[in-house]
């Protein structure tokens, strides 16, 4: 067989054409008098499942919560109440409590226990009140100063177990300075992992856990407490500078086999680890982020730098696989940096916007693979098996997940996006919502991968989606200015049995080629340029119809040109020359 002919049959099963999940069920959140602000009417912040599938959500609400235009609790009051609600698996509420004028930030089920974490501002909003079970009765809750950090313990039918605060009373009202939690993450053992930052003191039952002199208004923290709420250690990261300059929060948790992993955003001022300063110095960036891995009684076991070369860099997520593999997503704008060797493999060319970086390390530490996914407002969720679903927003016309597959966007406003990456990077589908509507605008994204992969995607969003699966959405007002939020179930696991596709090829000339050529598309697509070891070399959107396509110096050999359209996907050999 012709080399050439037999290189391009082994290209094609990485080529083929993106398909799409199925939507089994989707509901829509509303509130009953919204405001003009996008994703601050209501929001799920975090979900989890049990061991029977039933789905559990965290969030809040400024109105009364509605589920499909009903009303999901009796009269609404206050400015902001949170809630924690279950679902079955067919997205029907079981129960509903109300945690009044607390901020909500994250949930975990283990154990046959739900906890939940955010903090509570007195100051600002008035005592946390908890609805403890079904019938109406009340736990309050006071932080010590401005804010504090609180974690309560449910059980899976919705009753209060305990809970607590944690923080300080040196708070700061007039620059809003105090203690918050995050995140939380249980492990299987019952350790709760608790992680934000604290102002002067943090304290626990009382008791001083960590005292800072400095006025900086963020010091990290993380903690482990026992099954009761109870602190069982807690160690904090401080910075060399006494001023905001030295900031640092634990914004995201994992339980592993060894303990937890945490993922810290810190200011250029750097940190003090084991009597040493690390710095970000990449540059220009302006925020760094630091994945640390701590063991189950609190010893420092790796950490790893990621430094943005310029802007600002923050942890959106983080999960952990079956085999101590763990995944960060964060926000970047330019190149980074992991440990100042390794870079993250850029699937498209640089565009100056926020976009999501991942990065998967393997349980000592050691770096596996990293790359940039040009969206952004992500979350991930890792299987148990190493696979990673990522949802996301995209502010662009295409974006390139990589493995040939591509998603094409209209130009403005922002749209939900989801996808499926292998353990190793590569990605396996991507799709969108269809948009039966103008103005598209999607926020606060997140994504749940449940063990038989089935995958719960959630998002504020203002316009009419059509998710597959005869299921159309719209915001339930009569305005585009108002946003509602999504819920959807998606099962890809029709994917497995899909037959290969077949691999068009596409009318490009001259060819061989100096650096430019002429192609005949037939539909708008996205297109590629690799070499024939792989390697991606060049990247772009072109229109249907005869397009001009200069691909830069390259060296001269043999190439692939790859398409990625609606139609499906478009391959063609390519020789270029000097």
């Amino acid at each position: 067989m012709d080399r050439f002919v037999y290189l391009l049959l082994c290209f094609i099963p990485a080529f083929l054409p993106a398909q799409s999940p199925e939507a089994i069920w989707g509901k829509r959140l509303s509130v009953s008098n919204p405001i003009f602000s996008f994703g601050k009417n209501l929001a799920i912040v975090d979900m989890d499942y049990d061991a029977d599938g039933f789905l559990y959500a965290v969030g809040f609400n400024r109105a009364t919560l509605l589920d499909g235009g009903s009303p999901v609790h009796g009269p609404y009051s206050g400015a902001q109440t949170g809630f924690v609600l279950k679902m079955d698996t067919d997205g029907e509420i079981l129960w509903h409590r109300r945690l009044t004028m607390g901020v909500m930030k994250a949930l975990d089920v283990e154990g046959g226990a739900l906890y939940v974490a955010g903090d509570v501002a007195s100051a600002e909003y008035g005592p946390l009140q908890l609805e403890a079970d079904g019938t109406g009765t009340v736990t309050t809750i006071f932080a010590n100063g401005y804010y504090d950090g609180f974690v309560a313990r449910y059980s899976l039918a919705g009753e209060l177990s305990w809970a607590r605060t944690f923080g300080g009373a040196d708070d700061d009202d007039v620059f809003e300075k105090g203690d918050r939690i995050e995140d939380l993450a249980v492990s299987s053992s019952g350790q709760v992992y608790i992680t934000g930052s604290y102002f002067k003191q943090f304290r626990v039952a009382g008791e001083l856990v960590f005292e800072e002199t400095s006025d900086r208004g963020k010091t990290f923290f993380l903690a482990a407490l026992d099954g009761a709420g109870a602190l069982v250690w807690a160690r904090d990261i401080k910075s060399p500078l006494p001023t905001d300059g030295g900031n640092a929060e634990g914004l995201h948790l994992a339980a592993t086999a060894q303990g937890a992993a945490v993922a810290i955003a810190y200011s250029p001022g750097g940190l003090l680890i084991n009597g040493e300063i690390l710095l970000n110095d990449n540059g220009g960036g302006d925020r760094g982020a630091l994945l640390a891995h701590y063991s189950t009684a609190g010893s420092l076991l790796w950490h790893r730098n990621l430094e943005p070369e310029l802007g600002l860099m923050v942890p959106l997520g983080l999960g952990t696989a079956s085999d101590g593999q763990i995944v960060v997503a964060f926000a970047h704008e330019r190149q980074v940096l992991i440990d100042e060797a390794e870079e993250l493999e850029y699937l498209q060319q640089e565009d100056g916007l926020l976009k999501t970086g991942l990065a998967a390390f393997n349980g000592s530490g050691q770096l596996l693979w990293a790359k940039s996914i040009f969206a952004s407002d992500a979350s991930i969720s890792v299987h148990p098996d190493g696979d990673i679903f990522l949802g996301a927003a995209a502010f662009r016309t295409g974006v390139q997940l990589g493995n040939g597959i591509a998603l094409d966007f209209p130009g403005d406003g922002a749209v939900s996006l989801w996808a499926r990456f292998s353990k190793g990077g590569e990605a396996l589908w991507a799709h969108r919502p269809g948009l039966l509507a103008a103005a598209p605008f999607s926020t606060n994204h997140f994504v749940l991968a449940s063990l038989d992969k089935q995958l719960y995607a959630a998002a504020n969003f203002n316009t009419t989606l059509d998710f597959g699966g005869n299921i159309i959405l719209d915001n339930g007002y009569e305005s585009p200015d108002f946003d509602a939020f999504y819920v959807v179930r998606i099962d890809d696991s029709n994917l497995n049995a899909l037959p290969l596709a077949t691999v068009q090829p596409l009318s490009v000339y001259p060819n061989p080629a100096r650096g430019a050529v002429w192609a005949d598309l037939p539909e708008g697509m996205a297109l590629r340029l690799y070499r024939l070891d792989g390697q991606l070399v060049w990247a772009g959107q072109a229109l249907a119809g005869h397009q001009r396509l200069e691909f830069g110096p390259q060296v001269p050999g043999l190439y692939f040109l790859k398409g990625q359209g609606q139609s499906g996907a478009y391959l063609q050999p390519l020789s270029l020359v000097r």
